[in-house]
C-alpha cells in the first residue's frame, strides 16, 4: 500500500514554528502494520463513565469511533493486525503507582477504570473480532510500560503502526513515542485520537511530524488500503 502523510523537514531550528507540513508517500507491507487503538473504553466514550462525569463532552470525543471502525475493517481486509490496549486497575488501585497517585491526587479514578467491569469494556461499536489482540492490564500511560505489547509486535514481524484513541496528548502520544525509541514507524490517525484540549492536541500532531514520525487521515489509509482491492 502506499499512503500518503505528513511531516515536517527540519535543518533551522529558527524557523521551525514556521516550516510547513511535507506530504510524502510511504510504501507499506499491510503484512508488517499494525492498527493500534488505545483505551477506547466506557469509561472514556460513554455516559455515565469517568469522563462524562467529569463533566466531558464524549459526543466529541465519539467522534473517533466512526473512522476507527471503518480502518479497523479495512485493516482486518488487508492482513493488517488489529491491537486494543485496555487502561484498567484493581478495585484497591495497587497497581497504579505511588508516583501518578501523588502528581495527580485529585485526578485518582476512585471507583474508575476498575479492571473486569463496564468501565474498562470496549465501547460496544469497536468490539475487537476474531483475530484482534487485546493488551490487558495497561496501568500507565505508555502502552509498551510493562506490557507484552513490545514481544508481540516483534514476533508479528510488525515495522509501522498507526495510532487510534484516548488521548492525543496523553496515552496516545505516549505510547507513540516509546514506539519511536524502539524503531517502529509510527503514523498518527488525527481524526481517529481525540483530546478534550484542541490546541493541545495540535501541538501534539506537530510533535509528531518533527520529531516522531507521521500524521495522516482515516480517509488517506482507506484510500491506501482500497487501492489494494
Amino acid at each position: 500500500m502506499k499512503l500518503k502523510a505528513q511531516h515536517i523537514e527540519h535543518h533551522d531550528f529558527s524557523r521551525l514554528a514556521r516550516l510547513p507540513d511535507v506530504t510524502r508517500e510511504l510504501e507499506i507491507e499491510p503484512k508488517k502494520l499494525a492498527f493500534l487503538i488505545i483505551d477506547v473504553e466506557n469509561d472514556f466514550l460513554s455516559e455515565g463513565g469517568m469522563f462524562h462525569d467529569r463533566g466531558v463532552d464524549v459526543s466529541a470525543a465519539r467522534q473517533v469511533i466512526e473512522p476507527i471502525k471503518k480502518v479497523s475493517a479495512a485493516c482486518r481486509k488487508a492482513g493488517a493486525k488489529v491491537i486494543y490496549t485496555r487502561q484498567s486497575f484493581r478495585t484497591d488501585f495497587c497497581d497504579m503507582g505511588r508516583i501518578w497517585d501523588e502528581t495527580l491526587p485529585h485526578e485518582k479514578p476512585v471507583g474508575y477504570l476498575i479492571k473486569d467491569t463496564w468501565r474498562t469494556a470496549f465501547v460496544e461499536e469497536l468490539s475487537p473480532q476474531d483475530g484482534d489482540i487485546i493488551i490487558e492490564d495497561k496501568h500507565l500511560y505508555s502502552a509498551f510500560y510493562q506490557t507484552d505489547l513490545e514481544h508481540i509486535l516483534r514476533a508479528l514481524g510488525i515495522e509501522v503502526i498507526m495510532f487510534a484513541g484516548m488521548c492525543t496528548s496523553i496515552c496516545v502520544e505516549s505510547t507513540l513515542r516509546d514506539a519511536f525509541f524502539r524503531q517502529f514507524r509510527c503514523i498518527l490517525l488525527s481524526d481517529c485520537a481525540w483530546d478534550r484540549w484542541p490546541d493541545i492536541r495540535a501541538h501534539s500532531e506537530k510533535l509528531v511530524k518533527i520529531h516522531f514520525g507521521y500524521v495522516t487521515s482515516s480517509e488517506e489509509v482507506l484510500k491506501a488500503l482500497g487501492s489494494m482491492a
